[in-house]
């Protein structure tokens, strides 16, 4: 069984993220609008006025007139001390993101924050509601960019000494930017501060409209029976992505079977692949298409030299919502044959590991049986999402 994380860290945007801090942020602008002499907004208002900074929410808030940088640091200062002092006075974490970043942590993620809040602030808030919870936790320091400038970000890997394997979440077209110029995979919340509709036009593919979503998008798995286990499982392993694999016994009829009884073809079990994936980084399409690329689809109970009905084909979801993909990769794959494809698609009705000496077989014997050819190794290892 091979199996590494998918993700080794998570990125969060603070504002609109992890916090709702709409009403401490509009009460701190009222303040310092009024102290300056111009006119104040209901609280409600304040959603469409935040993003990329303090100084742009003040920009904002202020008449077009007088939108100078003179007035702008006038309304600031006296908006950052008041800020200071109620910055947790309403602010409040959104429904299921203590849950989550206790899982996440205790998983064993890299944790972190990137904000455009000022320094002083991200870090009193993020350590006030979520206190050891982050590893790193940045906001807006003096001498570097803001985002979307992607320089957080690598400050934030660098800080890990992580490089890859990053995940970046937030609410905002901003959010989206940074991660895009950072070139890590992003996840845009639905419940903070930007409309969902604004984030669908923009062409976000993930979005999320509740923290648990979260876990959905970072594993999913699917299992493949493709003939013998070995090189069906040293294949997918080759594939950018696939995150962790480990061969089994898929839908057959007796409890609990070892490797001599599936071997004799009365336990109705196929030997099949759990796939587990990172579909920030593989579509499920993508490695039902690679599939197909390493089976006989019209080849009932046989592959290569193996016979047999534990050498059957077949793809076996827990996930209804996979259907539709499977059955759309099926039916372009039947439009290649005349004849037609004896390949399973069924939901996934058990599923048992075989024992530890068939895990990872073709790493522990280079040279072992397998019905693949070396090739199609290469050709996983080298393939993208265009096949």
């Amino acid at each position: 069984m091979t199996k590494q994380k998918p993700i080794v860290a998570m990125i969060f945007d603070l504002d609109g993220t992890l916090l709702n801090t709409i009403d401490d942020l509009g009460y701190a602008c009222n303040y310092a609008l009024e102290k300056t002499g111009y006119p104040t907004f209901p609280i409600e208002d304040y959603p469409a006025k935040v993003g990329n900074g303090i100084n742009n929410l003040i920009r904002r808030a202020l008449p077009e007139n007088e939108r100078t940088e003179e007035n702008i640091l006038r309304v600031r200062a006296h908006f950052v001390p008041y800020y200071n002092d109620h910055n947790c006075d309403y602010t409040r974490p959104y429904e299921g993101i203590p849950e989550l970043l206790a899982t996440l942590k205790a998983q064993g993620h890299h944790l972190a924050v990137a904000s455009n809040k000022y320094q002083a602030a991200t870090e009193k808030i993020v350590n006030h509601f979520f206190p050891g919870v982050f590893d790193v936790i940045l906001g807006e320091r003096e001498g570097i960019e803001r985002k979307p400038n992607p320089q957080i970000v690598y400050d934030i890997l660098s800080t890990l000494n992580i490089k890859h394997s990053t995940l970046y979440i937030g609410d905002s077209l901003v959010d989206f930017e940074t991660a895009r110029n950072a070139h890590v995979p992003f996840v845009a919340c639905s419940w903070g501060f930007v409309p969902r509709e604004r984030l669908v036009d923009a062409g976000i593919e993930h979005i999320v409209d509740n923290p648990s979503e979260l876990f959905q998008l970072i594993t999913k798995t699917i299992y493949l029976a493709g003939g013998c286990f070995w090189g069906t499982e040293h294949f997918f392993k080759q594939i950018a992505g696939v995150t962790e694999t480990e061969v089994g016994f898929a839908n057959g009829h007796t409890g609990s079977p070892t490797y001599e009884q599936v071997y004799t073809d009365t336990t109705g079990y196929a030997e099949t692949v759990r796939v587990v994936y990172d579909p920030t980084q593989v579509s499920l399409e993508f490695l039902l298409r690679m599939f197909f690329v390493a089976i006989d689809p019209t080849s009932l109970n046989k592959q290569g030299h193996d016979e047999g009905t534990r050498y059957r084909t077949g793809v076996y979801y827990t996930d209804v919502a996979d259907r539709e993909t499977i059955d759309k990769v099926f039916a372009e794959e039947q439009t290649k044959y005349s004849q037609p494809l004896v390949v399973e698609r069924e939901p996934l009705a058990n599923f048992y590991p075989a024992d530890e000496s068939h895990q990872d077989y073709l790493d522990k014997h280079p040279d072992g049986y397998c019905h693949l050819p070396k090739s199609l190794f290469d050709f996983a290892r080298k393939a993208k999402e265009k096949i």
